[in-house]
Order: C-alpha cells, then sequence, then structure tokens
C-alpha cells in the first residue's frame, strides 16, 4: 500500500459525503444512505476499470458494477439502519442528536 493506493479510500468516501453534503448532513433515511452508497459504489466501480480491469469486457464491467451497487445498498445503508437501531435499543446514542427518537 502507497500513495498510489489512496484514491482507492478518497474518492468512494468523497462520493458519499457529496450525498451527505447535498442535504446539509440532517436527513439520513433510507433513500439517502442508498444513494450514498450507491455514489461510493460508482467511484470504487470507475476507479477499478480504469486501474485494474480496462482490458475486461464492458458487459461483465457493467454487471459487476451492478453488483457492487446492490451490495452497497443491502450492506451500507441497510446495515448502518440496522446497526443505529440496534445502539439505540442499547441505549448508547442517547447523547447524540436524535439517539433518544
Amino acid at each position: 500500500m502507497g500513495p498510489r493506493h489512496a484514491p482507492l479510500g478518497l474518492r468512494p468516501g468523497a462520493a458519499a459525503e457529496l450525498v451527505f453534503a447535498f442535504t446539509f448532513y440532517r436527513i439520513w433515511s433510507f433513500p439517502v444512505l442508498a444513494l450514498a452508497a450507491v455514489a461510493s459504489a460508482a467511484a470504487a466501480w470507475v476507479h477499478d476499470w480504469v486501474l485494474y480491469f480496462p482490458e475486461v469486457d464492458p458487459a461483465t464491467m457493467i454487471l459487476f458494477g451492478v453488483l457492487m451497487a446492490i451490495s452497497a445498498v443491502v450492506i451500507v445503508a441497510g446495515g448502518s439502519l440496522f446497526l443505529v437501531r440496534a445502539l439505540r435499543q442499547a441505549g448508547v446514542l442517547e447523547g447524540f442528536p436524535g439517539g433518544a427518537a
């Protein structure tokens, strides 16, 4: 791992942050989380296609991108909502805005 690999995490993170910034960090609903997850997956997909898989058939890469987006929504958006609910039930989020909701 080195400087060449830094964009691997920076681009997807920046893509998700742009979605959250667009909502002024005030809306944390499933659609917003799903959009951020898809934006992050899309940034990673473009990065991987250009850097690591330029010779792969475009149809295969499109399927790869769709599967990345689906898994991002399930794992990131769905998983984060599940985690927040579990933490809220345990009382861990009581000191945070929206934690008691």
